[in-house]
């Protein structure tokens, strides 16, 4: 196989649940030899969160922390124990390139893992913390998920209907936002590095990376005082601009026209309907001030046609519209199966599972996915092989409790 973007680059990974492990997979999936460091006594929650294989909880039967750590080496170290603490910097200060972390401030510090230990002996590291509200300010300290920087960065506001309460955003969001920009910030510093040869600390707030990904709702505030609100499917330039209901067992479509042009094309793949032709839909302005009665219009026409066929003959017509996908569809979709994006890999518990695929290809260095580890599988490869540890050594650690790990 060609050589791999990040081949030579080594990475530990003392990431936690979503932002940390997803961009260090990133480097796995590319060529990069990617060390998570994990706990049995402290595991990572994701471990034993579903979908599980068979529908059976256990911390090697989750694809859903699976899917976020392929392609990686697991090293179970027991942090609250002195040796796994210099195990760690061993690792840190002689091996690594990179060091990714997603705890709160204090936690580094108090493992002496911090930059600031790190740095002075090793002025060429890279290391990424990342966690919900960065690493200053009076509220740096506040522990959270996902769920709750979307509420903090402004989401839930602006997600749902105007006469009901604020929705949350499905799932942790800013932790799918957040990878790649810590991904790519990883990249630039190791270019930074490559043309100076001093490392960096990157301090990547989650919650800033959230406000980030809004901003005409932030500078609509600043600029003309307007606070965003929810409003349902609605757009400010867009009508008909909202989800359908279509034939089928909750099946739906999703459909935005942005110009005349367009509603003239709506119109006509929809059979020139008599309401159609009706004064008060001639102009934008005229089809946003009825928009109610517009939409309800059109999902009489949708309950009538299959998602899949609103979507292929509107697109013909150059109407923009989409299936609302559920998971089965993307496991079908015909333009994800043509790219390969979701690949199958023999998981030493669960066996053969779905992993999601690159998310980009490159021409010159293609990346590849390899499954993930057991709790503590490369013990004996990362202590041996890169720590150069004796056997007598790795058994000692072993049996007192400093190097765990759970192999089935």
């Amino acid at each position: 196989m060609s050589r791999r973007v990040f081949t030579g680059i080594k990475v530990v990974d003392f990431g936690w649940i979503g932002v940390g492990p997803i961009t260090a997979r990133y480097f796995a999936d590319h060529g990069a030899t990617v060390i998570r460091i994990e706990s049995l006594t402290r595991f990572d929650g994701l471990r034993m969160a579903p979908p599980y294989k068979n529908a059976t909880p256990g911390l090697n039967n989750s694809q859903f922390f699976a899917n976020f750590n392929a392609g990686k080496l697991s090293l179970g170290l027991n942090m609250a124990r002195v040796e796994a603490r210099a195990i760690a910097r061993r690792l840190c200060v002689e091996w690594a390139d990179i060091v990714i972390e997603g705890f709160t401030p204090k936690q580094m510090r108090a493992w002496g893992l911090h930059y600031d230990d790190l740095a002075p002996v090793r002025p060429d590291l890279i290391m990424l913390s990342t966690c919900q509200l960065g690493q200053t300010g009076p509220y740096a300290m506040y522990a959270g998920y996902g769920n709750m920087a979307a509420s903090l960065a402004g989401y839930y506001e602006i997600t749902g209907w105007p006469d009901r309460g604020p929705c949350m955003v499905y799932g942790a969001y800013t932790d799918m936002l957040t990878p790649p920009v810590g991904a790519a910030l990883l990249a630039a510093a190791l270019d930074y590095r490559r043309r100076t040869g001093k490392g960096q600390w990157i301090d990547l707030s989650q919650f800033e990376v959230g406000v980030n990904h809004i901003p005409t709702a932030v500078l609509d505030y600043t600029v003309n005082g307007r606070i965003a609100s929810r409003r349902g499917n609605a757009d400010d330039r867009g009508c008909p601009h909202a989800v359908y209901r279509c034939r089928g067992d909750d099946r739906w479509v999703a459909i935005a026209v942005f110009s005349d042009e367009e509603w003239r094309a709506l119109v006509r793949a929809l059979g020139t309907p008599s309401w159609s032709q009706a004064e008060r839909f001639a102009t934008q302005a005229g089809r946003k001030a009825h928009e109610d009665e517009l939409n309800a219009h059109i999902e009489e026409w949708t309950k009538t046609q299959e998602a899949e066929q609103v979507e292929a003959l509107l697109q013909s017509v150059g109407v923009a519209a989409g299936v609302v996908a559920t998971q089965s569809d993307l496991h079908q979709d015909p333009q994800l199966q043509h790219r390969g994006f979701f690949v199958w890999r023999e998981h030493k518990v669960m066996g053969l599972s779905p992993y999601d695929g690159l998310m980009a290809h490159l021409s010159k260095t293609p990346g590849d996915v390899s499954p993930s580890p057991l709790l503590g599988e490369h013990y004996a490869e990362v202590l041996r092989e890169i720590l150069h540890l004796s056997e007598e050594e790795i058994a000692e650690l072993i049996g007192h409790g400093v190097v765990e790990m759970m192999l089935d």
